[in-house]
């Protein structure tokens, strides 16, 4: 073993050569670990964005259910109210020859301007729901992408202190035990220091990006959270409302019967 003046080794025993290439040979190893478990971070993130996609996509589906449940209660009511005209306009030609006395006819005379409004009404409602939604969305990417400063500041910043807390607290006890102004390998041959000092950048970069991708999960995680939250009343309103409809529409059929 030689060393020059300044203590960095410039050659090494073979006993030295074989330690150092299996402590290298290990550094490696970490760093494609670290890089596989950015891949499964990267991976898991694409697939919470997917969900996150669908269950926004169902939420818009239930909000133009109940938009459509609105729209069949006020068809029940208009088709009751037809009914009614129907029984009636037997009676009143027989009575009168004028049948500005029923007040049915002017709303039958209404009908197709009021069935084509309300058409518009609902594709509307549905242009908006998708509107809302779509902000959404694109308020959980500002979110991921970090571009949010109030979340960058306070959510992120805590959810990675809280990640990495362990692996600050063990990186400190080693740098506390390294002389100062000294990198990693300071004592060994150039070559080998710069081929550990690119091992541990590389880990230090895809540990971040690893960071980065918890933060982004746990952001999207909420939201699932709480998107899903509003599903469960939305679902019971519209098995309370599929069923008044379906009693109402066999009470309609009834009285189309007696017509």
């Amino acid at each position: 073993m030689a060393a020059k003046g300044n203590g960095v080794l410039t050659e090494l025993s073979p006993r030295e050569r074989v330690i150092l290439d299996g402590a290298k040979s290990e550094h490696a190893e970490t760093t494609q670990a670290a890089k596989r478990a950015l891949q499964v971070a990267e991976q898991t993130h694409d697939v919470a964005r997917g969900t996150l996609v669908e269950i926004h996509r169902q939420g818009q589906q239930l909000d133009k259910a109940e938009a459509g449940f609105e729209v069949i209660e006020e068809e029940v009511v208009e088709a009751s109210s037809i009914l009614r005209f129907m029984r009636r306009w037997c009676c009143i030609r027989l009575i009168c020859c004028c049948d500005c006395f029923d007040p049915d006819v002017q709303r039958d005379r209404l009908r197709k301007r009021r069935v084509a409004q309300k058409k518009e009404d609902l594709q509307a409602t549905h242009a908006n729901i998708e509107l809302q939604y779509q902000a959404k969305q694109e308020t959980i990417d500002r979110l991921v992408k970090q571009e949010d400063s109030a979340a960058n500041m306070t959510n992120e910043t805590a959810a990675r202190s809280e990640l990495f807390s362990r692996a600050d607290t063990v990186k400190a006890s080693y740098q506390a035990r390294e002389p100062k102004g000294m990198d990693i390998g300071h004592a060994l041959p150039e070559e080998d220091r710069r081929e550990i000092q690119q091992q541990t950048d590389e880990q230090d970069e895809y540990l971040d990006k690893i960071g980065q991708a918890v933060g982004a999960l746990r952001i999207m995680s909420e939201e699932m959270h709480s998107e899903l939250g509003q599903h469960d009343p939305k679902i019971e309103r519209l098995q309370r409302r599929a069923e008044a409809s379906h009693d109402k529409l066999g009470g309609l059929a009834r009285e189309a019967r007696r017509v």
